[in-house]
């Protein structure tokens, strides 16, 4: 019992720090930039509305426990992990390059999937008020918000990686890759910003990604847009706002204008 105590702490003080030096300096790097560059960003701004007064102050708080929640599961997994338990390799040469950038590739795949179908479970009347109530209180998202979950909604998410590492063999420099990835578009999709061109959307294969105005519609309509990476499923399911394709012209000729 000694020794697993001794390695979860080690682990969860790690995780904590790795989880909230990561959501600080993305997050809030992202928060950071419209202000240090208001010309550039001004127009660009999706939603003209005000964030309401303690927003901000909100999704930081949300965010942080869900930092806690993070880490204390990497605190509980990982003493097994070490001990032999699923199929994390240390070493990084045991297994070739290609390999290393399939799992890689695999961790973002599976996880956008994941993700379309949690957040659409999470949608459901039995759960949207009380439990992903909590992250669409911001209507008009900041980078802040990326994390801003509630404390069940953050186990959902948090067990995704440990899941995974007993279906693949994953490498820790993977896991930490896959997961900035991730913080940078979560912080991306809420930014609030349309900041790339006006064809994207509408062209392929880059029509199969999403952008900030795809989730900014999502925080303002709520039942549609539920994709993180890719719009894929979002497509494949009819689960695109109708006018989404027109929100997103209509920002852009305000851009230009």
């Amino acid at each position: 019992m000694m020794p697993f105590l001794s390695l979860f702490g080690l682990a969860f003080g790690g995780q904590l720090a790795f989880f909230g030096l990561r959501y600080l300096v993305i997050c809030g790097g992202a928060a950071a930039l419209p202000k240090l560059f208001p010309g550039f960003f001004a127009p660009r701004r999706i939603s003209p509305d005000p964030l309401p007064r303690g927003q901000v102050r909100r999704e930081v708080t949300y965010s942080l426990l869900s930092m806690l929640v993070f880490a204390l599961v990497g605190g509980l997994v990982i003493p097994h992990l070490l001990a032999g338990g699923g199929l994390l390799y240390l070493d990084l040469a045991s297994r070739s390059l290609g390999y290393f950038a399939f799992s890689l590739l695999a961790l973002v795949c599976l996880h956008d999937s994941y993700f379309y179908w949690i957040h659409r479970l999470l949608h459901h009347p039995l759960l949207f008020r009380p439990v992903h109530l909590v992250h669409h209180l911001s209507q008009v998202p900041t980078p802040w918000a990326a994390f801003a979950f509630h404390p069940l909604e953050a186990l959902l998410m948090a067990v995704f990686v440990p899941g995974m590492v007993w279906l693949l063999p994953l490498h820790p420099l993977a896991i930490a890759l896959f997961l900035t990835y991730m913080t940078l578009i979560n912080a991306w999709g809420h930014w609030g910003y349309a900041l790339l061109p006006t064809w994207f959307p509408h062209r392929w294969p880059w029509a199969a990604s999403n952008t900030a105005v795809h989730h900014a519609q999502h925080h303002a309509e709520f039942n549609c847009n539920y994709g993180l990476y890719w719009n894929l499923w979002d497509r494949a399911m009819g689960t695109n706002h109708p006018d989404y394709l027109a929100l997103y012209d209509q920002i852009q000729a305000r851009i230009r204008q």
